[in-house]
Order: C-alpha cells, then structure tokens, then sequence
C-alpha cells in the first residue's frame, strides 16, 4: 500500500494515523466484503431494471451502475489476494468501490432527482431514502468516523463536481428543497453512527489496556525478586572460586572436613549460572509482553540507524532459547546487510516475536528449521523469516495480523505479538507480509523503506 499510495506521507496522513485507521477499519468488515460485492453485483442490474420499466424515473444511470457493478466483483474474490499476498490491492479496491458505491452513485443520483424539471412530482423523495441508508451501509462497513467521513467527502465532492460539470441547467430552488434542507439529517446520522461505532474501538483498547496493566503489576511484583535472585547468584559466583580453592586445600590437608561429591560441585557451580540464565530470560519475557502491549511503541526521537545484521544477531544472542538445541534450529545467511531506521528495542523484539512463534509451532510440529535471510531491493530492503514447521491455513493468512487473533492453544498465546510487529514496521513506514503452505512452511517478508547511506 504505501508505494501505491505514495511517498513521503503527508503530516497529515502521518498524525492522524490514517493509514492504521484505514486497515483497522478494513479488518473490522473484511468478513463481509464478499457478501457485499454480491450484493452490488446483483442489486445494480436489478434496480436498473425496476427504474428503468417498473417506476419510469427522470434519472438513472447505467454506467454508472456498471462502473459500480465491476468495482464490487474484484471484491468477491478476497481469497485471490490472499493467496497471492496482495491484501493491500484489495483494501485499495475495497476503499474505491465502498467511495464510488455509496456516497458518489447516491448523491450524485438525488441531485439528478433533485434538479429535474418535473418538480412537482418529487422525484427526489425516493432518493432522499436511498441516500439515507446508503450512509448507513457506510457506518457499518467503515468503522471508524476519520475514514467514514474520508470517505463521505471525497466521494460527494466529486458527485457534486460531475453533476456540476453534466448539467445544463441548476435549479437552485429545488436543490435547496429536495437536499439542502435535509443535510443536516444526513450529518446526524453520520456523527451518532460514529459515535456508536466508536464503541467497538473502545472495547479493544480496554482489552489492550487491560493486558498492559496486568503485564505492569506482574512486571512490578517480579521485577524485584528475580533481580535479587540474579545479584545473590552473581556475588555466589564471585567468591565461589576462592571458597573451592579453601575447600580443596583443607582436604588436601586433612583438615578433618566432609568431602563433597565431584558431581555435586559440579552441578553447584553449574546451578548458579542456570540461576542468573533464567532469571534473565525471565526478565525478557516481562519486557516481551509490556513492549507488545503498547498502543504506540513509537516515540519522537527514538529512531537510530541500525545494520540488519547486527539487529538479527543481536535478537538471536538475546533470546531467551531453552537449551543449545533450541538455538542450532536457528540459521542465519550472512549476505547483503542494509541500514534500518529505527528504534533498536523495537526492531531486536519484532525478531522476539517472530522467533518465538516460529519455536511454538516447530515444537507443536516436531519438526521445522528456522532461516533468516537479507535481501536488498530496488525500493526496498528485506530480512526474509522463514521456519519449516507447521505452516499456517490459507484462510488464516490474512488474520494472523489482526490483535488477538491467535492459533495457539489455549494460554499459549496472546494475539497481539504480530500485530505489534505489524504496528511497529507501519511506524517506521515499512511493511510486514506473510505467506505459507500448511504443513511445508511459514515466511514472513519484513520489508523496510531505503535508507540514504545505502
């Protein structure tokens, strides 16, 4: 979407968050987007029919409906895109035909009704109707209010502008009549649909919020202990040593001390360091779950320039892995570093993420590698992750993005670990893109915009 849309964005675009209010909104009616192109598909032809014989009207058009009607049929096939990883032309086509489809064909047909010159019939009244639930169907496919009234201007400007630029004659009178006179209705409706609207917004910022609250008390009551537990292992550690040696010299002089198992010391020395490494790794998990939880992990001066290969190294020797085995699944090609212009925290935990479900379903499988590759492109660079464990459904793919949505069994997963990834590569104006064959594969493309230096 963004080499389609453009760049730079605007500041506008940019402090608005549009482009993250835009596929919000597109998540939230993307299970309905096949039913509704069906039913433009059907409905247009149909209704044409019914003015055009049954009610003998003073307007309609049928190329505009059959403009209509072709915007809605790419919509019926989501599972085309889906497979062929261009869920961002469909929100694209989607975004056009809802415009086109509603407020454009609409108010574009009650002026045309509004301004014929067979006034005294009313011709608008049906078509003020129409207009009206064409604005509710618009509520309820775009959720949120930026991007329905986006949507609601761009869409009855240039309605107005065609009927402007089309008409041989404006008859003001009517116009203020038949439309005018009811705008504020219309705008009525649009604001207390979106006030209701807001409310499913609400519920799943209180879910995050809720989760993030629980991560902070569970980081505040741990966060204590563990790093006490982690400096009495490291003071252990430190004079460890010398009390071996003290030991070894009394029983080398037969101080009359017990001796101590070669095992047991072992395993003491051993211990203190199993100690410290999952003291660590549960710290890391803490961090995890309070960075996946921020609603906006991005802030004003936190961006640095970062070598791709120095972030995936670093993610993988701070990763919290059970075990040498564990880590060896993980293979990294070495080739074509690039820059990356961001938060170094953020990037080193989108690779957590990654890693850690790729792990999940490898286990699950009992079977999988995980591949990290580098790639530099023309627009773009990538760092390709690829695991060969269980692979993900096709009708999945286009889900696993979505906040809490998850696979995972029962209390092994949140849903929000790829959307955090999602959200933080959208912030640094980059793109995160999935696509597997279940039971061979999983990979996921992050793709980050050209630095200069590069």
């Amino acid at each position: 979407m963004q080499q389609l849309l453009g760049k730079p964005y605007t500041n506008f675009l940019k402090r608005w968050r549009f482009r993250q209010r835009a596929e919000q909104s597109y998540r939230y009616s993307r299970v309905h987007i096949r039913k509704i192109a069906m039913m433009g598909v059907v409905t247009h032809p149909l209704f044409y029919f019914y003015w055009d014989r049954v009610s003998n009207p003073v307007f309609d058009s049928l190329t505009l409906r059959l403009i209509a009607l072709t915007l809605c049929i790419p919509c019926m096939f989501p599972l085309f895109f889906e497979k062929r990883n261009a869920i961002n032309v469909l929100v694209i086509i989607w975004y056009i035909a809802m415009t086109f489809n509603l407020p454009f064909f609409f108010t574009y047909g009650l002026l045309q009704y509004a301004n014929a010159p067979t006034y005294a019939l009313d011709p608008s009244f049906p078509w003020s109707i129409q207009y009206a639930i064409s604005l509710m169907l618009l509520l309820l496919l775009a959720v949120d209010g930026l991007v329905i009234f986006a949507i609601f201007l761009v869409g009855s400007t240039l309605a107005c502008i065609l009927f402007a630029l089309t008409s041989d004659t404006i008859r003001y009178e009517q116009l203020n009549v038949n439309v005018i006179q009811f705008l504020p209705s219309y705008i009525f409706i649009l604001v207390t649909g979106t006030i209701f609207n807001r409310n499913r917004e609400i519920i799943e910022q209180e879910k995050l919020s809720t989760m993030a609250n629980i991560g902070s008390n569970i980081a505040h009551e741990l966060r204590t202990p563990l790093l006490g537990i982690r400096a009495t292992a490291q003071g252990l550690q430190r004079y460890l040593p010398t009390l071996l040696k003290a030991y070894h010299l009394a029983l080398d002089n037969k101080l009359g001390i017990q001796a101590i198992r070669v095992s047991h010391l072992k395993s003491l020395t051993e211990g203190l360091k199993r100690i410290e490494t999952e003291t660590t790794h549960s710290n890391t998990i803490i961090d995890m779950l309070l960075v996946n939880s921020t609603e906006q992990p991005l802030q004003d001066g936190a961006i640095e320039q970062l070598s791709a290969h120095q972030s995936v190294q670093e993610a993988i020797e701070r990763f919290p892995f059970d075990g040498k085995l564990q880590r060896e699944l993980v293979n990294v090609k070495y080739e074509q570093d690039f820059s990356i212009a961001a938060t170094p925290l953020l990037i080193i935990h989108v690779l957590f993420n990654l890693i850690k479900n790729a792990l999940y379903y490898i286990e699950k499988s009992g079977k999988g590698q995980i591949y990290i590759s580098f790639k530099q492109g023309t627009h773009v660079n990538q760092i390709i992750f690829e695991d060969t464990g269980m692979g993900i459904a096709t009708k999945h793919i286009s889900q696993v993005f979505e906040r809490f949505f998850t696979t995972s069994d029962l209390g092994k997963g949140s849903g929000i670990g790829l959307s955090f990834c999602k959200m933080v590569m959208h912030e640094i104006q980059g793109e995160i893109r999935c696509e597997s064959q279940l039971g061979v594969f999983t990979r996921f493309h992050l793709d980050f915009p050209k630095v200069k230096d590069d």
